[in-house]
């Protein structure tokens, strides 16, 4: 055996003794708004829904996110995934436009753009350093993203103890 072959022999038995087990989330929101959502509330602050925002999201207050990261640490399965939310799937229109009125964004006159012009537009200004909608933004929205929490529930006890509505409340100022 070479010297990068018994390198690699002995990185690969090291991770055998390393354990992983992920909690996951989605819509990730708390008392700063300017998280993973921030590509979705851009398109809402300049006044464009893409794709109309009907359709349905999954969301995870961060403390609902720590209290699941802490039980998968100290009950999860390791190389598990848990998936973990505020419960039940919401549409995302309207739960964007709670958010958004938790800091006092008016975001119910908000017009719908098509998925196909929202493409366009992407895929012609991606070069710019700060293009009106991103493929990332579109990977994420119009379109339904759901998780199913269930599992974390179940097999860890999770709760998600911060409703939708109670950590929409705390975000107003």
């Amino acid at each position: 055996m070479n010297d990068a072959q018994t390198h690699r022999k002995a990185r690969y038995d090291t991770l055998d003794f390393v354990e992983n087990t992920a909690a996951t989330f989605e819509q990730l929101r708390g008392l700063d708004i300017s998280g993973g959502s921030i590509d979705n509330i851009r398109c809402y602050l300049t006044g464009n829904s893409l794709g109309g925002g009907r359709y349905l999201t999954s969301t995870c207050h961060v403390d609902n996110v720590v209290e699941g990261a802490l039980l998968a640490a100290e009950r999860g399965k390791p190389g598990d995934i848990y998936f973990l939310t505020d419960g039940a799937p919401v549409e995302f229109r309207d739960f964007i436009t709670r958010l958004l009125a938790t800091q006092g964004v008016d975001a119910s006159n908000v017009r719908d753009v098509p998925l196909w012009l929202a493409r366009l537009v992407a895929g012609a200004t991606g070069w710019m350093k700060h293009p009106p909608v991103t493929r990332a933004a579109l990977a994420l929205v119009g379109h339904e993203v759901t998780v199913d929490d269930s599992k974390a529930r179940r097999e860890l006890g999770y709760q998600g103890k911060v409703s939708i509505d109670a950590g929409l409340t705390e975000m107003r100022p």
